[in-house]
């Protein structure tokens, strides 16, 4: 579905972005967690890119008042990142100035460390996704409510299996809204 607009700035109104031949294109979304960071996953991030970070972003091919772009100065991949057991797949990328905050630029509102939300907790994913299996990516930001699927249920055999560790957050299941991978090689 798509998102309202701007309706929740900290998540996912971030688009990193690298550029090839001269062309900024989206790779993945993030969360701004502080003026200066950006969290994003593992495997978006290959060394030999350059990366920038546009934040306050809802329309990918759209300019947007408010939206602003920031040069990537500093990234850090989870040593322990291990892209075929899907292990510790998180990466902190590093602003090259502080953001200026605003309506629709804001940090994420995170849980407490080591904090774990319990099963069937409501919780939004968001993204430029695809908007079907093998289908097209989104050029607006999507969004879906899906309820937290806890370790019991997700490391079943017909989820996540052996894949799933207890560090990982599982969501979703209705077999309608989701939240998938895009991508594109």
């Amino acid at each position: 579905f798509n998102a309202s607009v701007h309706i929740i700035p900290g998540i996912s109104e971030v688009s990193l972005q690298s550029n090839s031949r001269g062309r900024w294109s989206h790779v993945c979304g993030g969360t701004l967690i502080s003026q200066e960071w950006v969290l994003t996953a593992a495997h978006c991030i290959n060394e030999v890119d350059d990366y920038r970070v546009e934040l306050g972003k809802h329309s990918l091919k759209a300019t947007e008042e408010g939206s602003v772009a920031l040069s990537a100065t500093k990234i850090i991949t989870h040593e322990g990142y291990n892209v075929l057991l899907s292990r510790n797949d998180i990466a902190l990328i590093k602003l090259s100035s502080p953001v200026a905050l605003s309506d629709t630029i804001t940090p994420a509102c995170l849980p407490e460390r080591d904090v774990v939300l319990p099963h069937g907790t409501p919780c939004f994913v968001t993204g430029w996704g695809r908007l079907s299996t093998n289908g097209p990516a989104a050029d607006i930001l999507q969004q879906a409510l899906l309820p937290v699927v806890g370790h019991d249920v997700c490391s079943q055999p017909d989820w996540w299996n052996v894949l799933a560790t207890e560090k990982m957050v599982c969501a979703g299941g209705d077999g309608i809204a989701a939240g998938c991978n895009l991508t594109t090689s």
